[in-house]
């Protein structure tokens, strides 16, 4: 199991000594030091065993070990570019981690006994209150197994990130947590690590946080390819048809004949046939290749999504229609 998010060396051991602390830590040393250099014979070198011991100590525990991250892999990996609009999702700096797909909601169990935990990944940033849903603060969560769970070996913890330190705020619910199994164990067996948009509230008596997950089914969770590295990733709100993809079959037909969720790029693109031929719309690409255009009216509704970023991208599924392969995207809100 990848072991990913891990508290600091400098939390286990309890509070660091700050600089007043280390000074009297080594005038204590000093003086022992020199007490037991007073003994004949094995005194000198006893001393000299301490002052090494204690400084041995000093660098070994002064600066708490960084929390672990994942490297960088050649599989299911996802990035993202920096100052990204208000409604975007921007994977944490964790490589080797595979961002799943958004399409539902997912309750976490036990924020209560992480208030403290939960307050610092907050810190002084706002938050919308429950049930206003579409103010919740974004923030990217890991998903990791802990089958040594004394309570449930089907126990899924939820971590988020406070600066390098990975914090555990909660776990799935129990039932959710025995569902998601299978999922969690396969990206574990290639070395990789789930990661997913998490949103924070503010509860209604304003004395703690809950936190929702962006998650679509676990049999539809993990997409078929990668997120481009640095892409923008658009939230997914809503439903968008592309047209034309029969002229697109054999981009369509590549990963294996994969059905099912991938990630789509957006780009500029002009309505090929059809009344509106010539007008100024959207392409869907799929690992670089066309496969489908929008209508112009899709084109002039979703345009700007284009000018958030360098490279856009968004969740997508391929399904079979009646008589060839067909592709939906799912695009955020822009109304």
């Amino acid at each position: 199991m990848p072991r990913t998010p891990v508290e600091t060396r400098g939390k286990r051991y309890g509070r660091r000594m700050g600089p007043l602390g280390w000074l009297l830590y080594f005038g204590a040393v000093v003086v022992a030091g020199a007490l037991i250099a007073q003994v004949p014979f094995v005194g000198r070198p006893l001393a000299v065993l301490i002052v090494v011991a204690a400084v041995w100590f000093y660098r070994h525990y002064k600066k708490p070990t960084p929390a672990a991250r994942p490297t960088p892999s050649s599989g299911r990996s996802s990035g993202a570019t920096a100052n990204p609009a208000p409604t975007e999702s921007v994977l944490a700096s964790t490589n080797r981690s595979v961002r799943l797909f958004s399409q539902g909601r997912q309750s976490v169990a036990g924020e209560y006994y992480r208030a403290n935990d939960l307050a610092r990944v907050v810190g002084r940033r706002r938050t919308g209150t429950v049930g206003d849903w579409d103010g919740g603060l974004r923030e990217t969560a890991l998903l990791e197994r802990e089958p040594r769970n004394k309570h449930d070996p089907n126990a899924v913890r939820v971590r988020m990130a406070v600066g390098e330190q990975w914090l555990t705020v909660g776990y799935l619910p129990r039932d959710d947590a025995a569902r998601w199994q299978p999922t969690l164990r396969e990206l574990e067996s290639t070395g990789l690590v789930a990661s997913c948009l998490a949103c924070i509230y503010q509860a209604g008596r304003g004395d703690g946080h809950q936190v929702v997950l962006r998650l679509s089914e676990p049999e539809r969770a993990v997409p078929g390819n990668s997120a481009p590295v640095g892409a923008i990733l658009l939230e997914a709100e809503r439903e968008c048809a592309v047209t034309g993809e029969q002229h697109f079959q054999d981009a369509l037909l590549e990963r294996g004949g994969w059905i099912g969720p991938v990630w789509a790029t957006l780009h500029p693109g002009i309505v090929p046939t059809g009344n509106q031929s010539g007008a100024p719309t959207v392409e869907a690409h799929i690992d670089g290749k066309v496969v489908g255009t929008m209508t112009a009216a899709q084109g002039a509704r979703y345009g700007a999504l284009l000018n958030r970023g360098t490279v856009i991208a968004c969740e997508a599924e391929i399904f079979a229609g009646p008589r060839y392969r067909e592709v939906r995207l799912s695009l955020p809100k822009v109304d």
